[in-house]
C-alpha cells in the first residue's frame, strides 16, 4: 500500500509539473496587440498593413471581427490605436484611431510625408479627422475628464510639432490608458543609406534589440539597442519600400515606428 501511495504521489507531482510549464498557445502572423474592448472583454488584434484591415480575435484566438479600413487614394496605413467600443462615443460599434500617410515628392528629391489621424468605426463611419495628426495620447484632468491629445506636424516646413489639438472624450472606459511618452519620428525619412530611430530612454543596453520587419511581417534585421534612446540603422541593403521597427526587451515586443527606404 505504501508503495502504491508513493507511486501515486510521484505521478501527481510529475503531472502537475508538466502542466505548469510554459506552452505555446497561439501564433499570430505579424504583431499582435491586446485591447480591452468595453462590453466585449479583452481582444487580440493584428493590423494588416498590406490589405488595410484590422483582424480582431477573442481571448481563445478565434476570429471575432475584421474591420476594413477605407484609406484615400495613394495613402498608406501607419498605425492603429485605441481599439475600443466606448472611447470615442457610446454605441457598441468597434472603433479605433487610425494614422495614414502619403509621400509627396519634391524637385530637390528629398520629399516629405503628409499624415492624417482619423477615428473610424467598424461600419466605416468617420468620427474624427485631424489633418497632420501623427501621434496621439490620452490623459485625465483634475476633474477626471478624459481627453485626447493629437500632435500635428507639417513636414513641408519643419520636422517639429506645429500644433497640438485637444479633444474631450465621452467617459473614461476600461480600455483607455494613460500616455506612456511620445517618441520622436525617425529621420531622415525616407532614407537611402541610414536612418536614426528612437525608443524609450530607459531601455537597458545589452538587454534590448531593435527588430526591423517589412509590412508582411518578414524580419529584415536585428540590432542591439544603444543607451540614450536612439541609434542609427544601416538601410542601404534593404529593398525600396516601407518598414516597421520595434523594440524587443525581456521577452516583450513594443512597436516603435515606421520608415521608408527609397
Amino acid at each position: 500500500m505504501k508503495l502504491k501511495t508513493t507511486l501515486f504521489i510521484a505521478l501527481l507531482i510529475i503531472g502537475t509539473a508538466l502542466r505548469a510549464q510554459i506552452t505555446l498557445e497561439h501564433n499570430y502572423s505579424g504583431t499582435a496587440e491586446l485591447a480591452d474592448v468595453e462590453n466585449f472583454g479583452y481582444k487580440y488584434f493584428v493590423t494588416d498593413y498590406l490589405n488595410n484591415s484590422v483582424l480582431i480575435y477573442n481571448e481563445d484566438h478565434t476570429p471575432w471581427k475584421t474591420v476594413n479600413l477605407n484609406l484615400g487614394a495613394g495613402s498608406l496605413l501607419y498605425d492603429i490605436a485605441y481599439v475600443s467600443s466606448k472611447v470615442f462615443n457610446q454605441d457598441d460599434l468597434v472603433e479605433m484611431l487610425m494614422v495614414s500617410y502619403i509621400y509627396v515628392a519634391t524637385t530637390d528629391t528629398t520629399g516629405y510625408f503628409v499624415y492624417t489621424t482619423t477615428v473610424v468605426n467598424e461600419s466605416g463611419t468617420t468620427l474624427l479627422t485631424v489633418p497632420g495628426g501623427v501621434y496621439s495620447s490620452t490623459f485625465t484632468v483634475s476633474n477626471s475628464e478624459p481627453k485626447l491629445m493629437v500632435y500635428i506636424y507639417d513636414f513641408s516646413i519643419s520636422s517639429y510639432i506645429s500644433a497640438t489639438e485637444i479633444y474631450s472624450l465621452p467617459t473614461k472606459p476600461a480600455g483607455l490608458k494613460e500616455p506612456e511618452g511620445m517618441l520622436q519620428l525617425p529621420y531622415p525619412n525616407p532614407a537611402e543609406t541610414s536612418i536614426r530611430v528612437f525608443y524609450p530612454e530607459s531601455t537597458a543596453f545589452g538587454e534590448a534589440e531593435i527588430i526591423v520587419s517589412d509590412l508582411s511581417g518578414k524580419e529584415m534585421g536585428r540590432y542591439q539597442a544603444n543607451t540614450g534612446g536612439s541609434m542609427e540603422l544601416p538601410v542601404s541593403g534593404l529593398p525600396s519600400g516601407n518598414y516597421i521597427y520595434r523594440l524587443s526587451m525581456n521577452g516583450k515586443s513594443i512597436p516603435a515606428g515606421k520608415f521608408v527606404v527609397r
